[in-house]
């Protein structure tokens, strides 16, 4: 299951695998947000046509829309995905990317522990594959094509295969893996760097939030033309 609209990446992956793409509704007049009745229905509807659905995509901050979920949106997905035994796929990439006032981003992994805290039981089997990369964010050193995956609720035998299949694969080059190092690792207060990359990551992020902000009035100011205000992401 992959959101519509969505980034291309999952439908073109899909094609060339050879899966199947299910794709769930967001509405733009909700703030491009879905519903547990729109997610329960595109299931229903896969399985009546034969599909075995496997896993549900989410984008947050959302690319394209701009959305930043809240914590109830991102419990009401990791609920679903317990209940019909889906595996998540949050694309996290955007994290650093949040331009509304009040909106903050909140992992999916946070989430999911603290609804296992709650109710161990239901949560046991669930099963999250986050995503980060150097190329999105404030960074966006595209070139470099590096990037991460944490695999939470795998066992030991599905976390080897995917190892090994990492490792057989092309993998970035070693300015690509030292731009993740980076990225997961920030100066820390103490450290000499610390004031200039505050400072620099700080004007970058000023200057996407002003962009973003420019971009939504500037549609808006078009007869004919609606745009609902940038959350984050791009």
């Amino acid at each position: 299951m992959v959101p519509c609209p969505q980034y291309p990446l999952y439908s073109a992956t899909l094609t060339m695998t050879g899966g199947r793409l299910v794709s769930y509704r967001t509405f733009e007049n909700d703030g491009w947000r879905t519903t547990q009745a729109e997610l329960e229905d595109c299931l229903s509807r896969a399985k009546a046509e034969g599909i075995r659905v496997r896993s549900i995509v989410v984008i947050n901050p959302g690319n394209p829309v701009g959305t930043v979920l809240d914590t109830d949106d991102i419990a009401m997905f990791i609920s679903f995905a317990a209940a019909n035994k889906l595996v998540i796929l949050a694309d996290e990439v955007y994290q650093s990317n949040v331009y509304a006032e009040g909106k903050q981003f909140v992992s999916f992994k946070r989430v999911l522990r603290e609804q296992q805290a709650e109710d161990a039981e239901r949560y046991a089997e669930s099963q999250l594959v986050s995503f980060h990369s150097t190329s999105k964010g404030l960074l966006g050193e595209c070139g470099q094509r590096g990037g991460y995956m944490e695999l939470v609720g795998f066992n030991d035998g599905v976390v080897a295969v995917m190892q090994k299949v990492a490792a057989t694969n092309l993998s970035p080059g070693t300015m690509g893996q030292c731009f993740v190092g980076l990225m997961v690792t920030p100066p820390r207060p103490e450290d000499p760097s610390n004031e200039l990359f505050r400072s620099e990551t700080g004007d970058t992020f000023l200057g996407l939030q002003k962009r973003a902000k420019l971009i939504s009035e500037g549609l808006n100011s078009i007869p004919g033309i609606s745009c609902n205000p940038i959350e984050g992401a791009m």
